[in-house]
């Protein structure tokens, strides 16, 4: 069974699957839709993504619905991994972790986007 997963951010969702012509089909009904190679994922508008869900169900696929983490806690994630990575490393490498800005987001990840891909197939942050 093919798993669909969309996030719901606001007033806009992102809609996170593997290819399929048929979920590909459904996602382009909704008006307004668009999608983002770079983080590999559609978007529509949360309206669009509840109306979506069943019609993807019907279809066969499982759909699981979640709100968007809070990007406080994802970055607060985010900074204690680099800690703990900072601890297991040599005094070298700590200096390069101290350099580490107020936002959290470690110096492999460049933007937000990237750290939430990385979050997402499990290459930490």
């Amino acid at each position: 069974m093919i798993t669909v997963r969309i996030e719901v951010h606001g007033t806009t969702a992102k809609v996170f699957s593997p290819y399929d012509a048929r979920i590909i089909a459904a996602i382009k009904t909704c008006p307004g839709c668009e999608w983002y190679p770079s983080g590999r994922f559609w978007t529509v508008s949360a309206s669009q993504a509840r109306w979506l869900t069943p019609a993807l169900e019907a279809d066969g696929y499982r759909v699981i619905i979640t709100d968007a983490p809070d990007q406080s806690e994802v970055l607060k994630r985010a900074r204690k991994r680099a800690t703990k990575a900072a601890r297991r490393k040599g005094p070298a490498e700590k200096a390069k972790f101290k350099a580490v800005p107020a936002t959290g987001v470690t110096p492999r990840a460049e933007s937000l986007d990237e750290l939430e891909r990385a979050m997402y197939y499990g290459q930490g942050g």
